[in-house]
């Protein structure tokens, strides 16, 4: 995913009409599938990695008990989605 932005940078190096060449390339049922399969895998390692840091982290002690695993799991995923949900609405704002 990586290198289609830093094709899409070069691309914008050598002008608009190249950029716009770019952006028209985007468009193919290809590029859309493997737009929609690596977030579908970005969303699935999110998941993961907050359901084993309950494992990984010494243990989180609230007023005398261990918080449990799953106020750990969810409020990382909590956060996670927030700050994809403000991300987004800052590009869709500047998209406008």
């Amino acid at each position: 995913y990586a290198l289609i932005l830093l094709t899409g940078l070069v691309y914008l190096s050598r002008g608009e009409a190249a950029w716009n060449v770019w952006l028209e390339g985007l468009k193919n049922p290809w590029y859309i599938a493997f737009h929609w399969l690596t977030l579908a895998a970005m969303c699935y390692h999110t998941y993961t990695w907050f359901k084993i840091m309950p494992r990984t982290m010494p243990p989180v002690v609230v007023g005398g008990k261990r918080l449990p695993d799953f106020a750990i799991t969810g409020s990382g995923l909590a956060v996670a989605a927030t700050a994809s949900l403000a991300m987004l609405g800052l590009v869709w704002g500047m998209a406008r």
